[in-house]
């Protein structure tokens, strides 16, 4: 499994689009299918504008939503989970762009104002089934002050892997948040394997674990923790995307 992420700001402020453009993790083939965490800081009744031939999948522990939302103090980050079968319909282009309204934010415990970020974090998946309405995904938030996370258990389809993608707050200053998370490995049964990097690494986990033909077994719940003293700040936001990828 490949993964790569991109972070922007959006500096045309409150009433302007934002775009975030992502590359194929590096060594993506044809065949392989990619998965995308599209994040923004703020609420959200509309969903991002997605490339040619990229489609949502929504959480099915939700009724099938395909936006969720953490929120404190009216931050917010609202996540989507996009998927794409990589060449399935020939000629790729070096990077796919999604975009987003900007409606601006304000911090109701420190009266802070901002610009909402848009950032999105990518996998790719060898031998993966390309049928992607075969796929199914859960989503997990959590609006409380802390520094650990987790999710529920899930009895996902037989003969897949499963995905779990951890979004953890990052520290302060914001110029540290791309490079100074350390998570906790995962605990849970059956154990997730960590396949990014737990320290020294942005505010994103990855980890996955097999799922054997015919089962309907519980896997999890699952649960990380980060290095960012949560009590100091207004507020500490996780989700997590899982998705059963069939194999």
């Amino acid at each position: 499994m490949g993964s790569g992420l991109a972070e922007s700001e959006c500096g045309g402020g409150a009433g302007t689009t934002c775009k975030i453009t992502v590359a194929p993790p590096s060594g993506t083939q044809p065949g392989d299918v990619l998965l995308v965490s599209i994040d923004m800081g703020q609420t959200s009744s509309s969903v991002p504008t997605l490339p040619s031939g990229w489609t949502l999948l929504g959480a099915s522990n939700l009724s099938g939503a395909q936006q969720i939302t953490s929120q404190k103090c009216g931050m917010a980050i609202s996540s989507w989970l996009a998927a794409h079968v990589y060449g399935l319909n020939g000629a790729e282009p070096s990077s796919y762009s999604f975009t987003h309204y900007d409606k601006g934010a304000c911090d109701s415990c420190t009266g802070a104002c901002y610009n909402a970020e848009i950032g999105a974090f990518a996998v790719a998946y060898r031998g993966a089934s390309s049928n992607l309405s075969g796929y199914t995904a859960y989503g997990f938030t959590q609006d409380a002050n802390l520094s650990t996370f987790s999710t529920s258990a899930v009895s996902p389809p037989g003969e897949s892997q499963l995905l779990t993608v951890f979004f953890g707050p990052g520290p302060e200053p914001e110029s540290s948040e791309n490079t100074d998370v350390t998570f906790s490995v995962p605990a849970g049964a059956p154990a997730l394997s960590p396949e990014t990097p737990l320290s020294n690494t942005p505010a994103y986990l990855a980890a996955d674990a097999g799922v054997p033909p015919g089962s309907s077994q519980s896997f999890g719940p699952y649960s990380t923790s980060v290095n960012t003293n949560c009590s100091n700040l207004a507020s500490c936001l996780w989700f997590a995307w899982q998705v059963a990828v069939p194999e």
